[in-house]
């Protein structure tokens, strides 16, 4: 009896992960068409991502093409932006549409300013946000950087404004400030 529960269990266990890894392969998608934008919602209970819609309906589950590269950027621009913002603010959007990797944050529920403006907070995110970026150097998967505030306003930089000291890559304050609509 013994031995047959835990033949029971290994057979479980062993092909579980399994049929979970064919799941996840029969949700990752690519074509050779126009990419639609992907986007990652970040609700209060954690990241999840969506995958770009088909436009017939069908996935293609085809073993012999890559992977998405924009879903699997995104993701790492999720993780690396986890902490970028304050007390009460929230990632609510991460997108790549087309070359611009666009971001959505709201300050609306920011605690702890002491009386700084939402549109400094916003500046600082900025430079968070730009250098959790940079450090990941996937330069070749965006052309821009849009990070939207809402009402507060919104930044868009290029690799153009890009510059680097002995600490490393960065977007300027001063491009930021600028360009902080």
């Amino acid at each position: 009896m013994l031995a047959a529960m835990v033949m029971i269990l290994s057979l479980v266990a062993c092909g579980g992960g399994e049929a979970d890894k064919e799941d996840a392969d029969q949700e990752k998608t690519t074509s050779g068409e126009m990419e639609a934008p992907v986007e990652t919602t970040v609700p209060e209970d954690g990241p999840e991502t969506e995958t770009p819609p088909e436009e017939d309906g069908e996935a293609d589950i085809s073993e012999n093409q890559p992977e998405d590269n924009s879903e699997l950027f995104i993701e790492e621009v999720t993780n690396a932006l986890d902490g970028q913002v304050g007390e009460g603010e929230k990632i609510t959007s991460i997108k790549k549409d087309e070359n611009n990797l666009i971001i959505k944050v709201d300050l609306s529920g920011a605690t702890n300013t002491h009386g700084i403006p939402l549109n400094i907070i916003a500046e600082s995110r900025c430079s968070s946000i730009t250098d959790a970026i940079l450090e990941l150097e996937k330069d070749d998967q965006w052309e821009t950087i849009t990070i939207d505030f809402g009402d507060v306003g919104s930044m868009t930089c290029g690799k153009s404004d890009i510059e680097e000291n002995e600490y490393g890559r960065y977007i300027s304050m001063d491009t930021i400030m600028s360009s902080l609509e």
